[in-house]
């Protein structure tokens, strides 16, 4: 998704993949029953990652300043995977 960025705003593109998260979460807890349902929201929080992630490092890459770029390429990774660890962890409990 962050060749998309290329035509749309990546800020755009970053926040409707949080916004996707956000909903693929909340449909699996709330109405996943079944394979297919379950499926259905784990494949939305998918596309959801897909706009998050590699979009979020090209907004770091086009404002953070040269010398911060790997503290903040570092915190970027560091927290996508505290937040996919604990929801896993929700979604256990």
């Amino acid at each position: 998704m962050v060749t998309l960025t290329d035509r749309v705003d990546p800020r755009s593109v970053y926040l409707a993949g949080v916004g996707l998260t956000v909903a693929s979460h909340i449909g699996f807890a709330v109405s996943a029953d079944g394979f297919w349902s379950a499926g259905a929201a784990r494949a939305l929080a998918g596309v959801g990652w897909a706009g998050t992630y590699m979009t979020g490092l090209k907004l770091l890459a086009d404002r953070v300043e040269p010398g911060l770029m790997s503290r903040a390429v570092a915190g970027h990774a560091a927290s996508i995977g505290i937040a996919g660890a604990l929801s896993s962890c929700l979604q256990a409990c």
